[in-house]
């Protein structure tokens, strides 16, 4: 999926919710947009691993939640 997109490992990306399925799509801003976004994120002073650990985390958590419906 990454190829598909073109995404790299530090890759943004805009998930959309519609109806009963979620969009992956690249996060297009221009440089002034990523400029704000990148200072903002540095001053939580969260580290990408640690957004990682919290994305994960949530992902597992929804998994269990929705997982149901799959089998």
């Amino acid at each position: 999926m990454r190829e598909k997109l073109g995404l790299r490992g530090a890759s943004l990306v805009v998930l959309d919710d519609v109806g009963d399925v979620v969009l992956l799509r690249p996060f297009e801003a221009d440089e002034e947009t990523l400029r704000i976004l990148r200072k903002r994120f540095k001053k939580t002073g969260a580290t990408m691993a640690r957004v990682n650990e919290i994305v994960e985390r949530e992902r597992a958590k929804l998994w269990k939640e929705t997982a149901h419906d799959f089998r």
